[in-house]
């Protein structure tokens, strides 16, 4: 499990944060640094979120209650996707677009290879990503889900997940949600498959790490949602915060 709520200090190497009544701290052996998860400007800072050599996705919901940040969620794709090289990636990543559909595929690491990525990166963000979803429920995961399964025993196979949501249709206490809604999550960390989720609802990490996701709330200013966007982003794909 990894830490879910520290603020102002560092986990101890080998040590996960509980965040229970007791505030306990539980060892294991693994080592990660992680300041200011939780907070109204969140930051990751050197991070190794995610261990392995798999595939990374980075997954936008379409959910029509994003479409206030939808300008900051493209430029914040777009700055850090443009920024990167291919020798920065840990691993290899795809850009995925939900929004109640077939997962669509907008772009991967392989074109940032790309001569004229530029153009090619803004072309695939502002014309893939329709913020119009009224349906669709942040927990409507099950499509994605197969598309993991399907990549399981391929080259391709998916070790970590950036979510983006406003948590749409979720509630906000894990004992009112159905178990069956709680399934996805919860088989991809029986699985190994790490969950970080940026939620734009307030108070709306609880059900996300009852499914013991990561969860990092995405509120602020304008200008500090770019700044967690760009630093969540960089962090997930390279480990490393701007």
């Amino acid at each position: 499990m990894y830490p879910n709520t520290v603020k102002n200090g560092l986990v101890p190497a080998g040590c996960d944060y509980k965040n229970n009544q007791d505030n306990a701290l539980i060892c294991k052996p693994k080592e990660y640094k992680v300041t200011e998860i939780c907070g109204s400007s969140p930051s990751l800072t050197n991070a190794r979120l995610f261990s392995g050599n798999k595939h990374k996705l980075i997954v936008i919901s379409l959910s029509d209650g994003l479409s206030k940040q939808s300008r900051i969620i493209q430029e914040g794709l777009n700055d850090v996707l443009l920024n990167l090289k291919s020798s920065d990636l840990k691993t290899p990543f795809t850009l995925l677009a939900l929004g109640g559909q077939q997962p669509f595929p907008l772009l991967s690491s392989k074109d940032l290879a790309t001569a004229d990525k530029g153009n090619l990166i803004r072309t695939k963000v502002e014309t893939g990503m329709q913020f119009s979803a009224g349906n669709f429920s942040a927990l409507d995961l099950d499509l994605l889900d197969n598309l993991i399964q399907e990549r399981a025993t391929t080259q391709d196979a998916v070790d970590s997940v950036l979510y983006i949501t406003d948590n749409r249709s979720l509630r906000d206490h894990p004992q009112e949600i159905p178990k069956s809604k709680l399934g996805v999550p919860f088989s991809w960390h029986k699985d190994g498959i790490h969950l970080l989720v940026l939620t734009t609802k307030p108070q709306g990490c609880e059900a996300w790490q009852y499914v013991e996701a990561q969860c990092l709330p995405w509120q602020g200013q304008d200008n500090d949602l770019r700044q967690i966007m760009k630093n969540t982003l960089n962090t997930f794909l390279t480990g490393s915060s701007l």
